[in-house]
C-alpha cells in the first residue's frame, strides 16, 4: 500500500496541480492579491493566498481524493473544472 501512495501521489497532484493553478492566478489577479503559496506535504497539498488557506488536495489511495475549498466563490469554476470520478470537491465548511 506504502508504494502505491508514493507512485500515486505525483500523478493526481499532476492531474489536479495546473487547474488549480490557473483559476488561482486569475483570481489573485482580479483582486490584486499577492501571489500563491503552494505547500506540498503527502499526502496533502495546500494552496494559499496572503497566507489565508484557499485550496487543499487531501490524496487518499484507494478511494477519492477530495479538494476542499475554502472561498465558496471558486467552488462551482472548480467543480466544473476537476471534473473526475476519482474527486470529492466540496466546501471546507459545509462539506458539499
Amino acid at each position: 500500500m506504502a508504494d502505491a501512495t508514493r507512485d500515486g501521489f505525483p500523478r493526481a497532484v499532476a492531474r489536479v496541480a495546473p487547474v488549480i493553478d490557473e483559476v488561482l492566478g486569475a483570481f489573485a489577479a482580479s483582486y490584486e492579491l499577492a501571489a500563491i503559496q503552494r505547500r506540498d506535504a503527502r499526502p496533502t497539498v495546500t494552496w494559499a493566498i496572503d497566507n489565508e488557506l484557499i485550496v487543499e488536495f487531501e490524496f487518499h489511495e484507494p478511494g477519492r481524493s477530495v479538494v476542499r475549498v475554502h472561498d465558496i466563490s471558486l467552488l462551482a469554476q472548480l467543480r466544473r473544472r476537476l471534473r473526475s470520478k476519482r474527486l470529492i470537491i466540496e466546501h471546507a465548511l459545509t462539506g458539499q
